[in-house]
């Protein structure tokens, strides 16, 4: 089809109708001086009355019809020096009308509305197709004033104004019924003699057009033969209607007898009869072929040029008959070969609207287009998609398609590992009868055999065995099936694999057997088929030392540990627990495993002091883990509470101490536990708790006889680490307990009182001071209390101790530092007023020779410069 472009009225060919933009019909009286093609491609006769029609035209569509660049004249768009371009354009004349967006009827004998009725336009043959065809006709004067249109009612046009509706007026000059002209599409149920009558009273310049003009509403395409007259052009007409009719009888019934060879046959005698006809319904062959999901069928008449988006008289392509046949081969044909999958019916139905699932086959083909091994949002293939949806039909029709069975989804999942992950036996027979591999591995690495362990699905597990596969087969993790089944409680298949001579020594990547798993799992059956199948009570696992004993201990497997109990095994054998070498009774008491440890001692006869590598026995850990029951239920066994845990020489008390847990205090005292005994630096239980246990544990080990007072390797004393801990109530405590040193030196000569005028602690100042503590002590470097509080900035403790306790404001270290450098150092401008006012020394040199205004200026304090400016340096 040749357009014309409205802006540079230069020509462009679209060979196929899907590549056409939209265009415009121009309508109109030939006149004696026509423009031709020839006129158009080299702009020759620019001054003759057709030209500047064709001129006109364009204008209009360019100042009316913005959203369209192209038109379509048949004066210029057509080649009338070849019969061959011109027989072509004849037979495709009605489409190119029927396609258009718009006609323009520009009526040149016509002056205003009233004389519509006598316009020659509606008495001319080649019109009529033209008032037919086009979805909306607009008619103009003359002087290209719009009179009105016809179909506008049906097809509304926004950027244009059609004027009022002309049907009635048309129809009473043409006899043509209106509602026809409203939409062509309501002929269907009109005869050919009908639809001929409509060409009664109009001429045509050559006689053979009277009959030519008529082959688009008659919908035959006998082609045009110009000398053959009046007559030679009827009976053709004639002719090629009456083949026409035949052929739709006969190519609907020979569908309907779906009678591929008979269809053949009709196709190759008479190939447009056969693929244009249409039945009372507007259907074509390839609509019926489609709502009989005859794939066959469908793709020979695709093959031969049958219309792929042919509407029926409910607006119905093939497509939608596919899928309501639900014929997902059918559906595939048709979206490969081009359907539109958009297209609506008349009532407003999408083909992928009449689908009954989303997830039907039909939808995929619908959604992804037809490629076989084309992948979906989520990277599914279409036969992996439905392999786990379990539909065996799609999957059956998808081989038969052509898909490969062996193609990988998700995690390199074939449809094997799909029909085994959905336990679909049949699904997983039936691929394995069509060729699938059964040794393939998914991202884990996972045989299929694997994947059924894993969903413990024991009917498949017997077919994969049964088709030769591995059973000792392991993944990346090194899990075999009969690992995947331990680990997932899957007994039964289990079972089958053990019955199957499954190996016990394949470690997976924890190092575990199927033994431990099974025992860690409390799978109980698992665990005696393993024993009676002759796997070893004390299997100890390569590199971890795991035993199957150690493992149902520390996870409180009761009636696994009796098992293996019954079947003696070594109670006393260490087992690796996070890096620590230890006991069944150890592991089950630092889990809190009341029931696991009453076994292993009273059935076991489990010795309560038995160590892991360090020597830490099972009530160090039942405390560390602030197990109270556990630690009751040992303390009935009086274990020796003196026991050194772990590299610090911890005793339980110690521990329980420092946790803090008042309970565990409570009962280890109450058992006989030393309040006094020192781990490895010395330190007491009261020490732990008042460094980190708390008020209440400083209570009751001062209530058992504990000393207040000891002193650590440090020199430290309780009451120094709870100072030091910020723990105010307890150094209350301490302090108005008999026997406490409010004045106690440590190593370096510091006392409580410095740590506490260091943190600031005004009440606890007060106490020490009251209770004995010397206000200008000085540590190993000469630094006092007031030394302390000064340079933390501390305004009331430096206050309370010059005011309340005459604290010397010069004392000055070994280094010469008094407390008006640290003031000065520190930028503490409070405490440096408070020292100026109470009469500190500006004039005092530290050992540098520096005073307290030269330490502010040597570190940038501009304020505390100006505070000590009245001394040079």
């Amino acid at each position: 089809m040749r357009l014309l472009n409205v802006g540079d009225l230069r020509f462009k060919v679209f060979n196929r109708p899907q590549d056409r933009p939209k265009y415009v019909i121009a309508s109109h009286r030939w006149c004696d001086d026509e423009a031709s093609f020839q006129d158009l491609r080299i702009k020759n006769n620019c001054d003759t009355q057709g030209y500047k029609k064709v001129e006109a035209f364009a204008k209009y569509v360019q100042d009316n019809v913005p959203s369209v660049e192209w038109l379509w004249i048949d004066t210029v768009c057509i080649n009338q020096n070849s019969m061959p371009e011109l027989g072509e354009a004849i037979n495709l004349m009605f489409d190119y009308y029927k396609d258009a967006s718009l006609c323009i009827a520009w009526l040149a004998d016509v002056g205003s509305v009233k004389d519509l009725e006598t316009s020659e336009w509606f008495t001319r043959g080649w019109t009529l197709q033209e008032l037919l065809a086009p979805p909306v006709v607009v008619f103009t004067t003359k002087t290209w004033d719009v009179i009105g249109n016809k179909g506008a009612s049906n097809h509304p046009l926004s950027e244009i104004d059609c004027g009022p509706g002309l049907e009635g007026r048309i129809a009473t000059i043409t006899n043509i019924p209106e509602g026809v002209l409203q939409s062509y599409d309501s002929s269907s149920s009109l005869s050919i003699d009908e639809k001929r009558k409509w060409m009664d009273g109009r001429e045509t310049t050559r006689e053979e057009d009277m009959f030519y003009a008529l082959y688009g509403i008659c919908g035959v395409t006998p082609g045009v033969n110009y000398g053959e007259k009046y007559y030679g052009a009827k009976e053709r007409l004639r002719r090629a209607i009456l083949e026409k009719e035949m052929s739709e009888q006969t190519i609907f019934s020979t569908v309907n007898e779906r009678s591929m060879p008979k269809l053949k046959r009709l196709v190759q005698e008479n190939p447009k009869a056969a693929i244009l006809a249409r039945n009372e319904s507007n259907q074509t062959a390839l609509h019926l072929a489609a709502e009989q999901g005859n794939v066959s069928m469908v793709e020979f008449l695709i093959r031969n040029d049958a219309e792929i988006n042919a509407e029926d008289d409910y607006g119905r392509l093939p497509l939608h008959y596919a899928v309501i046949s639900c014929s997902a081969s059918v559906v595939r044909a048709l979206v490969y070969r081009g359907a539109d999958k958009t297209a609506k019916d008349d009532r407003g139905l999408s083909a992928r609207d009449l689908c009954n699932s989303s997830s039907s086959l039909m939808a995929w083909f619908l959604d992804n287009g037809p490629n076989l091994q084309l992948q979906n949002a989520d990277g599914w293939p279409a036969l992996c998609l439905f392999a786990r949806r379990r539909d065996m039909t799609a999957v059956r029709t998808l081989l038969e398609l052509g898909a490969d069975i062996n193609v990988k989804g998700p995690d390199k999942h074939t449809p094997l590992f799909e029909a085994a992950k959905q336990d679909h036996k049949e699904m997983l027979e039936f691929f394995l009868t069509k060729g699938a591999d059964i040794t393939p591995r998914n991202s884990r690495n996972d045989s299929v055999l694997c994947q059924a362990g894993w969903h413990g699905h024991t009917r498949i597990g017997e077919v994969l065995l049964n088709w030769g596969a591995s059973i000792d087969a392991v993944n990346q993790h090194g899990y075999s099936a009969l690992h995947e089944c331990c680990e997932h409680g899957h007994i039964e298949m289990a079972l089958m694999l053990i019955r199957r001579e499954a190996r016990f020594d394949i470690y997976n990547q924890n190092t575990d057997g199927p033994i431990h798993q099974a025992c860690r799992l409390g799978h109980i059956s698992i665990v005696q088929q393993l024993l009676e199948m002759g796997d070893d009570v004390n299997h100890r696992t390569p590199n971890t030392n795991r035993t199957p004993l150690g493992e149902a201990s520390q996870h409180n497997r009761a009636d696994v540990v009796e098992l293996l109990l019954s079947r003696g095994v070594n109670v006393e054998e260490w087992f690796d627990a996070g890096g620590h070498h230890q006991t069944p009774l150890i592991g089950a008491a630092a889990a809190g495993h009341t029931s696991i440890v009453d076994l292993l001692l009273n059935l076991g006869k489990a010795n309560i002091e038995a160590g892991d590598e360090e020597g830490t026995t099972a009530i160090c850990y039942a405390v560390d883990r602030g197990r109270v029951d556990t630690t009751k239920q040992l303390l009935l066994r009086k274990p020796n509470l003196e026991v050194r845990g772990h590299n610090w020489n911890y005793t339980p008390l110690h521990r329980a101490a420092q946790i803090p847990n008042p309970a565990l205090v409570s009962i280890l005292l109450e058992a006989g536990a030393d309040p006094n005994v020192r781990e490895s630096h010395k330190w007491t239980p009261i020490h732990e708790a008042a460094a980190r246990g708390g008020l209440e544990i400083v209570k009751q080990l001062l209530n058992y006889g504990a000393d207040p007072d000891p002193l650590e390797e440090r020199k430290w004393s309780p009451l120094r680490l709870a100072i030091w801990d910020s723990r105010i109530e307890v150094a209350m405590l301490l302090l108005k307990t008999e026997g406490v040193d409010a004045d106690s030196v440590d190593y370096i000569d510091e006392t409580p009182l410095h740590e506490a005028a260091q943190r600031g602690f005004l009440g606890l100042v007060k106490e020490l001071i009251q209770r004995g503590a010397v206000v200008d002590r000085s540590n190993h470097m000469g630094l006092t209390p007031l030394h302390f509080a000064v340079k933390e900035g501390h305004l009331k403790v430096a206050t309370f101790l010059i005011d309340e306790c005459k604290a010397d404001v010069n004392h000055a270290t070994q280094s010469g530092m008094t407390p008006l450098h640290q003031a000065a150092e520190y930028n503490r401008l409070e405490t440096l007023k408070l020292l100026l006012e109470r009469g500190a020394s500006k004039d005092s040199r530290d050992g540098r020779g520096f005073t307290a205004r030269s330490v502010a200026a040597e570190k940038g304090h501009l304020r505390a410069v100006e505070l000590t400016s009245e001394l040079s340096i």
